[in-house]
């Protein structure tokens, strides 16, 4: 049998000759050698994944100390899980928080909210929100529920719900209603050490994955596209 490196490299060999723009994403630790093309970058980023099979008992077992006081943190502030937010409640949230850092337009937010709306994808998508005792919306997230897998797809605290560990409160949360059903939790991961560390508090695997970068677009729209 072939070696699935082998075929794999392949596959990113036969993408790049067919196309002259794009990304690949690619779910394995390591490949036997980058492609060989000056126009493709290769460099591996980092991913965490909570197996949760086994149940919420059992994960809990391993959460960090810290995370643990956090929790305890949040119950003193007698966090309240919303489970009837609408998505454009946090949408909006996330936008006023991240959207000139993470260079987000309200474009992007209007399109994303109307893929949320479609009667299709009603069960795909777990909306969460974190309320504090004066009714303020501290915390919330967007997660996609897909087969077997739940992922992280947006998430924000602000600065009152950092003070009062409402994002720790909102991942244990999902994790308390998904765990036992779902198999794992992907926090779709960061390279940024903060979020890292703020992860590795719930003691996942750490799974790193190819991003192939394809610009062999005519100079000067290679040079625009950078």
């Amino acid at each position: 049998a072939a070696n699935i490196n082998e075929d794999l490299l392949k596959g990113i060999n036969h993408v790049i000759k067919h196309f002259n723009y794009g990304d690949l994403y690619i779910p394995y630790p390591q490949l036997p050698k980058q492609p060989n093309q000056s126009k493709v970058k290769a460099i591996t980023k980092d991913n965490f994944e909570l197996h949760v099979h086994n149940g919420y008992a059992f994960v809990q077992q391993n959460y960090s100390g810290d995370l643990i006081r956090n929790l305890e943190k949040a119950q003193k502030y007698n966090l309240v899980l919303a489970e009837d937010l609408h998505p454009q409640v946090v949408l909006e949230a996330f936008y006023r928080l991240y959207g000139n850092t993470m260079n987000l337009s309200r474009q992007h937010t209007n399109t994303f909210l109307q893929l949320l709306l479609k009667i299709e994808m009603q069960n795909k998508f777990l909306v969460l929100g974190v309320h504090n005792t004066n009714q303020r919306l501290v915390s919330g997230g967007i997660f996609l529920m897909h087969e077997s897998r739940v992922y992280n797809i947006i998430h924000f605290v602000n600065e009152e719900g950092r003070k009062q560990s409402a994002g720790h409160f909102l991942i244990d949360q999902c994790i308390r209603k998904i765990a036992g059903n779902s198999k794992i939790f992907d926090f779709e991961g960061s390279s940024l050490p903060g979020v890292q560390s703020f992860y590795k508090n719930f003691h996942p695997k750490h799974c790193p994955y190819w991003h192939i970068h394809i610009n062999q677009l005519p100079i000067p729209l290679r040079w625009l596209k950078q």
